[in-house]
């Protein structure tokens, strides 16, 4: 599920609670701001909203039956920041649909300190989070580890102080615009710049995003309000404005922020019966399929065997081609069936939902 592997970047949050005074309160509004986001910006339709959030809620309820982190709050392995939450929230609830998700995962604070580690090195613990070092040595979350220094002993990215990042070696300062960093959405960069790649992605280098009419790449994209057109420059795209509601465009991004090029103008995603072409590009959501000439989710039983076919808040059976609900902590599974459980994994031996602690 989408929305849900992106608060898994986020935190490991779980409960409904409407406050954020909560870590699970927390959860309950970035998951609402999250799903707001991707209806908004097509990853589901309008009329799918409550769906998204019960299925993100339900996969978090199902996480809870065996790491629940509200306990490891009142137990003293994590501190939780309610103002630092807040800020998270208002920055889930301002993101754009072109690259809006960075603000969360790449060259942003805002929502890096919503909880502290407060296990020491050598202590026992069920998550990364729990760690003050950022490192627990079981990957999988929920069965017991011991915190340690990351990699080669030394540090992890959240280990380190703000405004510097783990090189893997040792903590460092992150690099200030024009300076050398080594992969694309890195985190290596200070505030507000992009690891931007040469044209040939043989160097890469920290800059602010591009504005109007300079050079850009479509991976990294411009600043608000801008899209890098390689459609009327193949050669070298520049970043071009973008074009409000019923306006024509040349590309699916070409549009303001909420909107997309359907046929050569701008309007918004389309939602579930809505009308639609099928090319390259429907204006369909992405759970969705252009079938018939409308746009139809994917639901339980619907074929999934086509590569353009995303199953809507299920999974696609590997065994029989048809999508599927995913299924709860502790029921029976099939491991060769695909992603079939809500949060844990399938396991190959007693074929349930469960962890697999090594």
């Amino acid at each position: 599920m989408r929305a849900r592997r992106l608060l898994c970047c986020l935190l490991l949050l779980a409960g409904c609670p409407s406050s954020t005074s909560t870590p699970s309160g927390f959860y309950d509004q970035a998951v609402g701001g999250l799903c707001q986001y991707l209806t908004r910006c097509g990853a589901y339709g309008n009329s799918e909203l409550d769906q998204c959030k019960s299925a993100e809620s339900a996969a978090f309820s199902d996480e809870q039956k065996y790491y629940n982190i509200d306990d490891a709050v009142n137990q003293g392995r994590i501190k939780y920041n309610q103002d630092e939450a807040n800020k998270c929230i208002d920055a889930v609830n301002a993101l754009h649909c072109n690259g809006g998700l960075g603000i969360l995962t790449n060259g942003s604070s805002a929502c890096d300190n919503v909880v502290v580690g407060l296990v020491p090195m050598g202590g026992t613990c069920y998550s990364s989070s729990e760690c003050a070092s950022g490192d627990c040595s079981n990957s999988t979350t929920g069965c017991a580890g011991t915190c340690q220094g990351g990699t080669n002993n030394t540090c992890t990215s959240k280990s380190c102080a703000s405004g510097s990042y783990c090189n893997g070696f040792a903590c460092v300062p992150k690099v200030a615009s024009g300076g050398t960093c080594t992969s694309l959405f890195s985190t290596q960069c200070q505030d507000n710049l992009v690891c931007t790649p040469s044209a040939s992605y043989s160097s890469y280098t920290c800059l602010p995003l591009p504005g109007s009419g300079q050079p850009c790449s479509p991976l990294t994209g411009c600043t608000d309000g801008l899209y890098c057109d390689g459609t009327t420059h193949p050669a070298s795209p520049v970043c071009a404005a973008q074009a409000d509601n019923g306006s024509s465009c040349i590309q699916s991004n070409a549009c303001k922020d909420g909107f997309v090029c359907i046929s050569g103008t701008c309007a918004a995603f389309l939602d579930a019966g809505s009308k639609c072409t099928p090319s390259n590009f429907t204006g369909c959501p992405s759970d969705m399929t252009c079938a018939n000439g409308v746009c139809k989710t994917n639901g339980v039983g619907t074929d999934c065997t086509g590569s353009q076919v995303s199953c809507s808040f299920g999974y696609c059976d590997q065994t029989t081609g048809r999508c599927a609900e995913k299924v709860g902590y502790g029921e029976k599974c099939n491991p060769l069936a695909g992603s079939s459980c809500l949060s844990a994994s399938c396991n190959t031996q007693t074929d349930t939902c469960s962890l697999q602690c090594q």
